[in-house]
């Protein structure tokens, strides 16, 4: 039996991800031998809420934020003390597992890898697996804000680089690497509602889902949820708000809430830990209006419906794929602060044939992976 080595976001805060490690492992361990490892060296789910939203500490890291993207453009780059005790110990745990496991195949599941954060562990996995005769494979990953693009050719012209499909990014990489052979593909999360069966329980009302984003304006931020729940309220909609699990967005909501005399224990649901929980709270709603674009591709999956507030290029990127371009909104739109409008639009149902045809194309993708382990 083959041994594939699964590596992701597996044990982030932002249980997206981990809804995607488990989807793409629940497919794979039918027919190999399959471990997950977390990219950033993770072992476990948090499961305090270890984190209290402070407005000024926010306000600096947005500023530091803003002069290391400034640095990075006139060619000055540094991974910084944070960075590298993560990759140093994501180093040392894929060392200790290739070894205990000896795997034929490693396979990033998914989710927005090619970012800063991740691509000196992409890189150091392939130039491992090139000297170590391991097939490497990418299933539907996505493309983020990435500086550092010289580790990203590095990567992508890796011989151990066997298959590429691109949840996101397929034109910008195939114009950059026209020669290269890439799957233009969907995310898997969207096959959520096969794995977790026993996740629906209904209340019958409006979810919105808060985010805190690192690359926008605190200021800003606040704003926009001032006004957009401040509108939900004169118009006396029941919602509830809720996180796709990091201690940050959790301590954001409540920070929210606070600020417009709302009790958090009557508005916000609690911070899931784990994949299941995230899923559970999302399928609960009748319908949602939300940041995090898993929370938003979970909801697709169980046919909920959603109106999107795009604060990254994937969200809109998704929302184009899947024929729904005119539920998604930028952050920071004033058609989000109508919600009677958004209210109503929302209740409008999905394209099921395109749904099917997604879904097929994302099973194709998984079987075209199996054929290139099952190659010799």
């Amino acid at each position: 039996m083959k041994k594939v080595l699964i590596v992701g976001e597996v044990y982030s805060e932002n249980l997206g991800d981990g809804v995607i490690c488990e989807v793409v492992n629940n497919f794979f361990s039918k027919m190999y031998d399959t471990r997950l490892l977390d990219i950033s060296g993770r072992e476990s789910y948090t499961n305090s809420n270890n984190y209290d939203f402070d407005n000024r500490r926010e306000k600096i890291r947005y500023k530091k934020y803003c002069l290391k993207k400034f640095l990075y453009s006139l060619g000055y780059k540094n991974e910084g003390k944070t960075l590298r005790k993560i990759i140093n110990k994501f180093e040392k745990q894929f060392m200790i597992i290739v070894e205990e496991f000896n795997p034929d195949i490693i396979l990033f599941a998914g989710g927005q890898m090619f970012i800063d954060t991740f691509i000196y562990q992409i890189e150091y996995i392939c130039n491992y697996s090139l000297k170590n005769n391991i097939k490497v494979i990418f299933n539907s990953c996505g493309i983020g804000e990435l500086l550092l693009k010289d580790k990203l050719s590095s990567i992508l012209n890796n011989e151990s680089v066997k298959y590429l499909s691109l949840r996101d990014g397929f034109s910008k990489i195939k114009s950059q690497f026209p020669n290269l052979e890439i799957v233009d593909s969907f995310d898997t999360a969207i096959l959520s509602n096969k794995i977790y069966t026993n996740a629906i329980t209904k209340n019958n009302t409006l979810g919105i889902g808060v985010m805190f984003s690192s690359l926008h304006s605190v200021n800003k931020q606040i704003d926009f949820w001032f006004k957009m729940l401040s509108s939900l309220l004169n118009n006396n909609y029941d919602f509830q708000v809720f996180t796709n699990g990091s201690c940050k967005d959790q301590s954001f909501a409540e920070y929210i809430l606070k600020k417009l005399n709302l009790d958090p224990n009557k508005y916000l649901l609690s911070r899931p830990t784990n994949p299941l929980e995230l899923v559970s709270n999302i399928v609960s709603f009748d319908s949602i209006i939300s940041m995090r674009l898993h929370s938003l591709i979970i909801a697709y999956s169980y046919d909920i419906p959603t109106i999107a507030i795009s604060w990254d290029e994937k969200v809109k990127k998704f929302y184009k794929k899947i024929n729904r371009e005119d539920f998604c909104y930028n952050l920071y739109d004033a058609k989000l602060f109508n919600s009677k409008k958004l209210v109503d639009k929302i209740s409008k149902e999905y394209d099921y044939d395109k749904k099917e045809k997604i879904i097929n194309s994302i099973e194709e993708n998984l079987k075209n992976i199996c054929k290139i382990i099952d190659e010799k």
